[in-house]
């Protein structure tokens, strides 16, 4: 899915017309309900470029700008442009170029300056793989050429699916098993063995899951492994294909990712690109060295999880919520290699040959100054056994992956109560104190039985309401061999403002040397809707660099937990919400979520988010949270005035200790 700031059925009877693109080069369409091998006319372009875009969504405004950047190419005798769009009702009402505004679904060639519709098939089902089938039948079969290419365009979720279609009841959208039906059937019945380049202008599709899924239907996969700004590509980079008609499929991509890049750079959205090439020939020899890496890390699980704790920890990760439970709980493989590698040198030669492996696959690829640690392929690890996906164990292509969590966590859950994370400080009280810049310093003592188990350390702070207590965020901590966990918090407190309403809000941080990544959950109401969508804005920047350097995008988690940009409208509504601790004495002892009031906001294409200093009387409340290889947790809190020197705090009132 693409990002939050827009970060994006087919059954035909028969086709009985002749098409003829601008250069008049002219064939017959073969009816999609022919299910046999159909002939393959003569070759006469050099690339046909397939656009699947399922544009029934609120991507649709910048997918339409999309197909107009293909248009400012256009077809010709060397290239062919062939689109099925399917449209919403309610995002937009432009027209595309000369065919004015539609809610149904077409088939298009692009052309010069405009498009040329050949058929309007009425209001579809875009998550119907027998739709995807038919559209690459007759592309490929009516616009005969020598290499292929095969793009889709909408939300994308990694190995869960891509779309969906929201015109359908439940948004029907296209998993993995759906995809390989719709593939299987469409290559069969046009003739052709594989699509030279398949790619998704979409969010965290390149992961080693998806690309193992289309390794039997593209020689190249080109996808980004982070959610993508709304803009998505930049299709005038296509210009290579009219160019040069016999461009490689390598080319090609290179041309995409270099558009790419520059569409983020003009739009001010470059921070967090991700966007790969990948040669999924060289796809199998990186999975036979992660089976490596599992035989040896089984060879000693108890003793190695930890090391693959920490740095699962530490490793790049994607589709990245404040909210556990909505993580894509993707991560960059490459980087989980390195450091694994420095936190266990015995798994030093099979790490440097999986980097290396994944250097040679990947081909070519760009990434934002706060991805630098991005390789170009992602896979699912999720942190804690508890946000796996029981889906996951129904993908065949997840394969040795698989097969390492399943070694990880069943290492975690045989790890002895008395080894899980214990921080032994008195009543659970955390030492605090005032460092030199003005932060607060938190620490506890970690048990020595549990040391060599703990994999994370993370720090929570927020404020106290009368009997409430409202997490304000959260960022890393450390934990040292000489067992203390230890945070430090600067004071500050983030807000949104939209002219005199202001209101604060959760912030997540992720510090990678002088990069800085802010997440910012909030709940977003379309105009006239009472229902939320879950959302969250991405800020990042450089800590050197002027706040105008720094660039601010909106996402959106579909109901099918897909990702995409969001645009905020105008008459829609931005409500901040916080973390609400459970109460010792409360029935259901869970956290949670809860909307500021009763401050809420007009949304602006950006709105004001700053930070200001806490001015020193307010109760503070800092929670400092060390995590197990098993996913077992312990905590020291302090709760009380900001501290003048480091003390144990004092006691929690009655009802109010409670852990995370």
């Amino acid at each position: 899915m693409r990002d939050l700031r827009i970060p994006r059925s087919l059954r035909l009877a028969s086709l009985l017309l002749c098409l003829v693109i601008a250069a008049g080069t002219a064939a017959t369409p073969a009816s999609p309900e022919n299910r046999g091998p159909a002939p393959q006319a003569p070759a006469r372009a050099g690339w046909t470029f397939l656009l699947f875009s399922m544009a029934d969504c609120n991507l649709e405004a910048p997918m339409l700008e999309n197909l107009r950047e293909m248009a400012d190419v256009g077809s010709n005798e060397d290239v062919n442009f062939v689109v099925l769009i399917d449209r919403a009702a309610g995002y937009t009402d432009e027209p595309l170029l000369n065919i004015k505004d539609f809610t149904t679904a077409k088939y298009l060639v692009a052309q010069k300056g405009s498009f040329r519709e050949i058929k309007d098939l009425g209001e579809l089902d875009m998550g119907d793989p027998r739709n995807l089938a038919d559209f690459i039948t007759w592309g490929v079969t009516n616009f005969p050429a020598r290499k292929f290419a095969l793009v889709f365009s909408d939300h994308g979720g990694a190995w869960p699916g891509f779309g969906g279609d929201e015109s359908t009841e439940n948004g029907n959208s296209l998993d993995m098993g759906k995809f390989k039906q719709a593939l299987s059937q469409g290559l069969k019945r046009s003739g052709l063995p594989k699509f030279d380049l398949i790619g998704f202008d979409a969010c965290l599709m390149q992961t080693l899951e998806t690309a193992a899924t289309f390794r039997p239907y593209a020689d190249y996969f080109l996808a980004s492994e982070e959610t993508e700004p709304g803009h998505g590509w930049d299709y005038r980079s296509l210009r290579i294909l009219r160019d040069n008609p016999d461009a490689s499929p390598v080319q090609l991509g290179k041309a995409i990712i270099d558009g790419f890049e520059g569409a983020a750079k003009k739009n001010e959205t470059a921070n967090e690109i991700t966007l790969s090439l990948l040669d999924l020939s060289k796809l199998a020899r990186i999975e036979g060295l992660i089976k490596d890496l599992r035989v040896q890390a089984d060879g000693a699980i108890k003793a190695n999880s930890a090391d693959l704790g920490r740095a699962r920890a530490k490793t790049n990760a994607y589709g990245k919520n404040p909210d556990p439970a909505g993580c894509v709980n993707t991560i960059d493989v490459g980087h989980f290699a390195s450091l694994l590698e420095k936190n266990d040198p015995q798994f030093a030669p099979v790490c440097d040959k999986i980097r290396s492996a994944i250097s040679e696959a990947v081909l070519y690829m760009k990434n934002g100054a706060g991805q630098r640690n991005s390789t170009g392929l992602a896979a699912y690890f999720p942190d804690k056994k508890k946000y796996y996906e029981a889906d996951y164990e129904q993908l065949p292509e997840a394969g040795v992956w698989r097969d390492l969590l399943h070694s990880y966590y069943g290492a975690g859950a045989a790890l002895p109560p008395e080894e899980h994370a214990d921080l032994t400080n008195t009543d659970d009280l955390a030492e605090v104190g005032i460092d030199e810049s003005g932060n607060v310093e938190i620490s506890g003592k970690i048990s020595e039985a549990s040391l060599k188990n703990i994999v994370d350390v993370t720090l929570q702070f927020g404020l106290v309401a009368g009997d409430d207590i409202f997490i304000l965020g959260d960022m890393t901590g450390d934990f040292s061999e000489d067992r203390i966990a230890s945070g430090s918090y600067p004071l500050e407190i983030m807000f949104i403002k939209d002219g005199n309403k202001k209101a604060y809000g959760y912030i997540s941080y992720v510090l990678d040397g002088d990069e800085l990544e802010i997440s910012m959950p909030f709940h977003y109401y379309p105009p006239g809707s009472r229902k939320f969508l879950e959302a969250f804005a991405l800020i990042s920047g450089n800590v050197k660099d002027p706040d105008e350097n720094w660039e601010q995008v909106y996402y959106v988690e579909e109901g099918d937990g897909n990702y995409g940009e969001l645009e905020l409208e105008e008459g829609g509504r931005v409500v901040p919400i916080l973390l609400k601790l459970a109460k010792a004495d409360a029935k259901v002892q869970d956290d949670v979520w809860v909307e500021t009031e009763p401050v809420k906001f007009n949304a602006k294409k950006d709105l004001s988010i700053d930070f200001e200093k806490l001015g020193g009387g307010e109760t503070i409340y800092l929670q400092l949270i060390a995590e197990d290889f098993g996913g077992n947790s312990d905590f020291v809190y302090y709760q009380g005035p900001i501290p003048k020197k480091k003390n144990p705090s004092m006691a929690l009132p009655a009802g109010r200790h409670q852990q995370p």
